[in-house]
């Protein structure tokens, strides 16, 4: 174990002093602690009592009672305490120790071994609370402590290793209500407090424990045979009554899947949800008190068929977390991908059949493809499997990688060893470490059981490679012309089909290849090659298939499958620039001229913004954008539901920029509609008013006032507020809202704050704000310590999608060439500045 050799002069002892040096932990987690702590401790139980003021100035305080077993006297033991503010720490009494003398340093809590008992252990402490960790507004609070931050809100050993129960008590305001992961034992009041206690929990680790607490309502329906009640802010309860029937079907659906699969019923005492507003995920799973981000189950008016499977499937999503991931939880989360990974792949499962009328195998490409391409075509890629040796740095393993190429993997795994051996496996894996912690390589011997394939080169290719693999095509037009397929490089080999498309559709031939193989057929002329017809490899195909070009009718004689590889691969090979971004903008406008197929649209919509603000220059821009302004605002008319208008639309609002086409867009806002049969929700007009103002800067205060006045949730109007600072173009303006976001208390709403970052340094400022570039990268390590898990990439790449200029990309490779981020953070840079470091 890392330690330091002494105890320094700057260490704090909260009683007395101690004589002889006792070593200290480093800062964080690393995995040898880990490892020594979960190899000594069991039985580990939290009393936790919090106590929440009515004020949002006055801490919060509490009391934690920790008992344990230790299977042997340790040198010390050490817990996990890491709030800023640790003035207000005191250790009550260890055992039978009142004020025992222990070392309070970077971030630990290191009790001495006379203190130390083998067999039961009692300690009782008192402590403030980190408010940025409670996530505290005026009229609700909740803890999110996912992956390492339980150790912000109270003292405890914050590792996934060591599951505990939890038993709380609250002191809320009056008015206030409170969901936890056990069910409410005693309600009362007293003092002018309301006091609420909660039963123990099961058996979970300190990321999953959680409370909310605030002016909530509830509904409560039985459902798969238990009460779930559905938690929700006060505003919201007319959207709640017109929703809830749904996602009570779902969760019932949800639960009743998982259990059949698994053949364990649902492992939790209860199910309840709280809709959280301006939640920073989708959702998180704590078991009993499972968080979901509001807006994404209280659908508006007119939710489109994506909108309802979106809810469907984020449902289903948390709700087999609650057996991948909550009765059987990671050891360490460099494995957190494992988790991840089931609980999307179960929620297709669930989603898939509910929705017929989907093509769900061309949704799964669309949904993981261009993700996970986003990040594995880049410098800062990563395996699925990552290191990790300090659980300081777990966030950094959150991205694309492990939540959009891990399903292709699994997906192909589940096909390589079918679909029985593959569930029988889980079921043995949930069932052996029900309540516990394991690997994967736990549960790849699970897999390795059950067929007689070795699983080994699988495993290497998949998930402790990186990077994506490129295939060249060759094409060559004689005689007896040869299509000649070679691997970039990449140790799987994936078979792939490719289609030959004539002008008369009946000349069509699929291929099934090998990288390397060579085929021999008659092309004519006019034949297109169309790699990866089938969608199932996970590549970019590269060599002749860049010099194609591709018509309308082409395009119509295409299947889905084909046509979205086909997006997908010109989509790489433009930010390659193997093609140019022009031919690429001519492209898409042709391609979503003549799409007719929902989610297709809506790829090529947002392709068609990447490309437009992204991938032209300013130049190109000005040359192209009233043909794409055209070809969108023809194609918005041409939707015959709301929902699919609305999705072109929100695309066309932010790549327009002609005078014309503004003044269009301010008749909508004015109107709050599109036509007679397709409103604007609130969050549409919010974000057509930013977009307006921010373009059309005279009139940029009278537009935001109007729409101040005309929205109704305070949320919404909390952050328009909040971001229309980052719509100016004054410099002092700017500078202000700079110096605001460097206070972390600033930072609260991350989604706000990413959004008001993009604007700040939006492609259409032309690098205005570049000397504002290399400090907003600087303060990522701060990012890192204070935000939630995606808040650093999100931050990344909100300040770094507008610069493509060779003095951007010159200042970033300095940042990176010094020490000032660490390793993690370079990688998020390198994500990030893709485009910048291929200019």
């Amino acid at each position: 174990m890392k330690r330091v050799a002494q105890v320094a002069a700057a260490i704090f002892l909260l009683a007395g002093c101690i004589n002889s040096p006792i070593e200290i932990p480093e800062k964080g987690i690393s995995q040898a602690l880990a490892n020594e702590r979960v190899a000594i401790l069991d039985s580990v139980c939290y009393n936790l009592h919090f106590s929440i003021p009515d004020s949002l100035t006055d801490s919060v305080k509490g009391e934690a009672e920790i008992t344990f077993q230790l299977k042997e006297r340790p040198q010390s033991l050490v817990l996990d305490f890491t709030n800023p503010d640790s003035s207000s720490l005191k250790v009550v009494n260890v055992g039978k120790e009142i004020n025992p003398e222990v070392v309070v340093c970077n971030g630990h809590i290191v009790i001495p071994k006379r203190y130390l008992n083998k067999g039961e252990n009692r300690m009782r402490l008192s402590f403030t609370s980190d408010s940025r960790t409670l996530n505290r507004n005026r009229d609700f609070l909740y803890t999110l402590n996912v992956p390492n931050k339980a150790s912000k809100v109270f003292p405890c050993f914050d590792q996934p290793n060591i599951k505990a129960t939890y038993t709380l008590n609250l002191s809320i305001p009056i008015r206030w209500n409170a969901v936890s992961n056990g069910s409410i034992a005693s309600d009362s009041i007293a003092n002018g407090k309301r006091n609420i206690a909660f039963r123990p929990s099961q058996k979970i680790s300190t990321y999953l424990f959680a409370f909310a607490a605030g002016k909530f309502d509830k509904v409560e329906k039985t459902t798969n045979g238990m009460p779930v009640a559905i938690y929700y802010i006060q505003t919201d309860s007319l959207k709640v009554k017109k929703n809830m029937d749904a996602i009570y079907n779902q969760v019932a659906q949800s639960l009743k899947f998982m259990e059949e699969y698994t053949s364990i019923k649902y492992p939790f005492e209860k199910y309840d949800l709280v809709l959280i507003p301006s939640f920073q995920f989708g959702g998180m799973e704590h078991p009993g008190a499972t968080y979901y981000k509001a807006s994404k189950l209280l659908l508006d008016e007119n939710p489109s068929l994506q909108d309802e499977m979106s809810r469907t499937n984020l449902i289903a999503h948390e709700t087999a977390h609650m057996w991948f991931g909550d009765l059987v939880t990671m050891s360490w989360f460099n494995d957190v991908w494992l988790k991840e990974v089931f609980a999307g792949l179960f929620a297709e499962k669930i989603t898939n059949p509910q929705y017929p009328e989907i093509d769900h195998n061309l949704l799964f490409m669309l949904s993981n493809y261009p993700r996970a391409l986003s990040v594995d075509r880049t410098a800062g890629t990563h395996p699925i499997a990552q290191e990790l040796e300090n659980q300081d740095n777990a966030a950094s393993l959150y991205g694309s990688i492990i939540y959009n190429k891990a399903p292709i993997a699994m997906r192909l795994l589940e096909r390589k060893m079918g679909e029985e051996p593959f569930k029988q496996a889980l079921r043995e894996y949930l069932s052996h470490y029900s309540y516990g912690n394991a690997t994967w390589a736990d549960l790849l011997t699970m897999f390795q059981r059950q067929v007689k394939e070795d699983l080994g080169g699988w495993n290497q290719d998949w998930i402790n490679g990186k990077g994506v693999p490129e295939i060249e095509i060759l094409i060559k037009k004689d005689d007896r012309a040869a299509i000649i397929a070679k691997n970039g490089g990449v140790a799987n080999a994936q078979a792939f089909e490719i289609n030959l498309l004539d002008s008369n559709s009946s000349n069509r031939i699929e291929f099934k290849a090998l990288p390397g193989k060579i085929m021999t057929k008659s092309l004519s002329s006019e034949t297109v090659a169309l790699p990866n017809s089938n969608g199932m490899a996970y590549a970019i195909f590269t060599g002749d298939i860049a010099k194609q070009t591709y018509s309308a009718s082409n395009l119509i004689q295409m299947t889905s499958l084909e046509r979205a590889s086909l997006l997908i691969n010109q989509k790489e090979l433009a930010i390659q620039k193997r093609i140019t971004a022009t031919g690429y903008c001519e492209f898409l406008l042709t391609f979503t001229h003549a799409e007719e197929v929902d989610v297709l649209l809506q790829q090529s919509v947002k392709d068609i913004e990447y490309c437009f603000l992204q991938l032209l220059s300013a130049k190109e821009r000005d040359t192209v954008v009233s043909k794409v302004e055209a070809i969108l605002w023809d194609k918005v008319l041409a939707q015959e539901k709301p929902s699919e208008q609305l999705t072109v639309f929100k695309s066309l609002m932010r790549v327009a920029t002609t005078e014309s086409m503004l003044s269009k867009m301010q008749t909508i806002l004015d109107k709050n509609q599109i036509n007679t049969h397709t409103k604007l929700s609130e969050r549409d007009a919010m974000s057509l008013a930013l977009e307006l103002a921010f373009k059309i800067p005279a009139k940029s205060n009278s537009i935001i006032n109007t729409q101040l006045k005309r929205i109704k949730s305070e949320e919404l109007k909390a952050q328009l507020e909040f971001e229309r600072e980052s719509i100016s173009w004054n410099n002092d303006t700017l500078n202000n809202l700079w110096q605001k976001l460097q206070k972390k208390e600033n930072r609260m709403k991350e989604p706000w704050v990413s959004e008001a970052l993009a604007y700040v340094h939006h492609p259409l400022r032309n690098e205005a704000n570049l000397k504002m570039l290399i400090p907003a990268l600087k303060i990522l390590p701060e990012i890192k310590q204070t935000g939630d898990i995606f808040f650093p990439k999100s931050w990344a790449d909100a300040v770094l999608w507008g610069y493509r200029s060779p003095k951007a990309k010159e200042q970033v490779n300095k940042l990176l060439q010094t020490n000032t981020l660490s390793l993690d953070l370079k990688l998020k840079v390198l994500q990030s500045g893709d485009l910048l470091r291929r200019e």
